[in-house]
């Protein structure tokens, strides 16, 4: 297994990458680092209107936003995973340092646009609840407290996923289209543009809502807008919940297996 904890170690390497990973990001833009509260501020707007006018489905605005600006991170570092090992073939080759700290600072670059991002979604909840004239809309922040918890097991589980496309796609080229293929998939799979009291009532008890409730996603994006959100968010309690939880873990276990196995036939490959 990976020794992470020895990897870590060099913080300083970390940051590098990560402020790195931000600058390249932005290079030669005119708005640079405004892009980071920018991008998903329009993403919130198109999904925003292709829900409330081309869907005709009636979705609060908080949680529609609340699941974009997860997803948006997810998407992130799936998409940056698969460049990551294999675009920087030179490094890998002629400089020797823990290679699992090239996914782990693009991650951390990544979540550092997270954060912000979560700023500026907090700020708009205050405001759509606090402005409302809806009796449905309240401001309720006293689950707050779950959002370290919910941002932590999300890391684990991006950062795993990370691990296993940067690792694999040095090997198999394909991985790249594959991961993209996938993501849409989950994309509708997981609670992102509609709560997950949407899922069809007739499913609601049955051993397939249990098998949904399974993927990560859509139990760490519930558990996301139970923090922002508070009482007015579904609070699943079904069997499933807290496995699929501990599933993150699983999945970063998987991942760190996997890259320290691949690891050093890296350079041999690229």
């Amino acid at each position: 297994m990976l020794d992470l904890a020895t990897a870590l170690k060099r913080r300083e390497l970390v940051v590098n990458l990560a402020v790195r990973t931000l600058k390249v990001r932005y290079k030669n833009s005119a708005l640079g680092f405004l892009w980071t509260l920018i991008n998903p501020l329009l993403m919130m707007l198109i999904y925003y209107v292709f829900i409330g006018i081309v869907a005709k489905i009636k979705v609060d605005i908080r949680i529609m936003l609340t699941g974009v600006i997860f997803w948006q991170f997810v998407v992130m570092c799936t998409g940056d995973a698969a460049g990551v090992i294999a675009g920087h073939a030179n490094l890998v080759k002629k400089v020797y340092f823990p290679r699992v700290l090239m996914p782990f600072s693009m991650c951390l670059a990544n979540f550092v646009n997270y954060l912000l991002s979560l700023a500026v979604l907090l700020v708009l909840i205050i405001v759509i609840s606090t402005t409302s004239s809806s009796a449905d809309v309240w401001l309720d922040l006293k689950w707050i407290w779950l959002l370290p918890l919910a941002l932590v097991l999300q890391f684990a589980l991006v950062f795993g996923i990370a691990l296993i496309v940067s690792a694999l796609n040095v090997y198999f080229k394909d991985i790249e289209h594959i991961t993209s293929v996938v993501l849409m998939a989950l994309f509708f799979m997981s609670p992102i543009i509609y709560p997950v009291a949407m899922v069809r009532p007739d499913v609601g008890t049955s051993a397939l809502a249990h098998w949904y409730m399974m993927n990560p996603l859509a139990s760490l994006v519930t558990l996301v807008r139970r923090a922002f959100l508070g009482a007015s968010q579904p609070w699943p309690l079904e069997w499933t919940f807290v496995p699929s939880l501990a599933l993150s873990l699983v999945v970063l276990a998987f991942g760190l297996w996997l890259f320290s196995r691949l690891e050093p036939y890296f350079a041999d490959q690229l």
